[in-house]
């Protein structure tokens, strides 16, 4: 059972992180905006540079971590202790609470945690968009706000896959970019589908309070995974 453990938290893990909505939302506003300025099939092809931006930081961020995560534990030989699993426990169940709280504003609006001058800022940029070059940048850069929900994400399925022995580190960060990519393909299939931004916003909307407790759920089930995988290894 403890060797499933890893697995199931590392799969939750890559689950919120397909569940956040910051980069599909901004996403939506960028493929919205080529729409209006670019021929369709011009603005699917720069969509697609939006989602390799979103790949390409992904992938940045989850080596950083893992190259943290190595330099540290390589020279700690506990790499399970019991104080680390109830630090990372205690953190994903705030994240759990902050989620069901902070996540999304208040009021009949997909509008999230981020400030309103933030929010302003990446819709005028999507809007602005219309190279492959900025599609590229806006992608990477989309979801730092966001880090403050998908850093513990990047720790834990960091965390798990240096412990991993069978399954080898670059097929974890292979499925974890993959799961971010899947919102942007679900918003980009919406749109080639000949649904509007409206349209596509009020789907988000009617699915809010099931993100919110989606999230709140898998949060608290990857706090619950640490501390019994941290039980059956410490006793």
């Amino acid at each position: 059972m403890s060797s499933i453990i890893p697995v199931i938290i590392v799969f939750l893990a890559m689950l919120i992180q397909a569940t956040l909505q910051l980069v599909p939302g901004g996403f939506a506003i960028f493929y919205h905006s080529a729409l209006g300025k670019l021929s369709a099939k011009r603005a699917d092809d720069i969509s697609l540079y939006y989602i390799l931006g979103v790949e390409f930081a992904v992938s940045l961020i989850w080596l950083l971590v893992y190259a943290v995560m190595y330099a540290i534990f390589c020279t700690v030989p506990d790499f399970n202790n019991t104080v680390l699993t109830w630090i990372m426990a205690g953190i994903f169940g705030a994240e759990a609470v902050a989620v069901f709280f902070c996540y999304f504003r208040k009021g009949r609006s997909t509008a999230l945690f981020i400030p309103r001058s933030l929010a302003q800022n990446i819709r005028t940029h999507a809007r602005r968009a219309k190279s492959r070059k900025d599609a590229i940048l806006l992608g990477m850069f989309v979801g730092l706000p966001e880090l403050v929900f998908t850093l513990p994400l990047y720790v834990i399925s960091a965390m798990q896959a240096l412990q991993f022995v069978t399954v080898p580190p670059y097929l974890v960060i292979i499925l974890y970019i993959l799961a971010s990519m899947v919102p942007c393909f679900v918003v980009r299939a919406y749109f080639r589908a000949g649904l509007n931004l409206a349209e596509i916003e009020r789907r988000r909307l009617r699915m809010k309070q099931a993100v919110r407790l989606a999230l709140v759920l898998l949060y608290a089930l990857v706090a619950i995974c640490v501390i019994n995988l941290g039980v059956m290894q410490n006793g």
